[in-house]
């Protein structure tokens, strides 16, 4: 494992519990050394062979959301969950990334893990390597030299890889203010 190499995960979901329906899987491996995007991974679900958790004021939620996020969970959806996370575990394991990062202590983290047992796979990451974003920021914010909204988005809003990218961004620059 490389300890400078770190994943950011993003997901897209219709819940917001561990077993939540998964829309699309996003993620990137970053160098926190080099502030360099390695890889990616982004993947659109299928609604078939998912027995997972469906909340309606998710439903509603992305009801209102913009058309480009909507649009960006509806295109190619052939991917069946149970390969994609067979596929998202290789890829990991293959980035040799040693910590893994989530907007969240209990969401993207806790809901693929969630997802990966129930099709009877093995986390490829260990427990005590996951990290929060929402952590980090709020010590970074603490030192006044952040403010998260300042970095720039690029791409779609609610866009699974979208959302990777940036969260990573705004990691990579939580850790260089806090000498991380």
């Amino acid at each position: 494992m490389k300890d400078h190499l770190h994943i950011s995960f993003d997901l897209e979901t219709l819940a917001t519990t561990p077993d939540a329906h998964i829309l699309s899987i996003g993620a990137c491996s970053f160098d926190l050394t080099t502030g360099e995007i390695v890889h990616k991974f982004h993947k659109i679900l299928s609604p078939q062979n998912q027995k997972r958790f469906i909340d309606p004021e998710t439903v509603m939620w992305w009801m209102g959301q913009s058309k480009a996020a909507r649009e960006s969970i509806l295109q190619d959806t052939g991917n069946l969950l149970d390969t994609t996370l067979v596929y998202l575990s290789n890829w990991v394991r293959e980035t040799h990334a040693k910590y893994v990062w989530g907007n969240g202590a209990i969401f993207d983290i806790s809901i693929l893990e969630n997802a990966i047992r129930q099709v009877g796979g093995r986390v490829p990451w260990l427990f005590y390597n996951v990290r929060d974003m929402r952590t980090i920021v709020d010590l970074a914010q603490a030192s006044k030299d952040f403010e998260k909204s300042k970095i720039p988005f690029e791409g779609t809003k609610h866009s699974a890889l979208s959302d990777a990218i940036h969260q990573a961004k705004i990691i990579m620059q939580a850790c260089n203010i806090l000498g991380v």
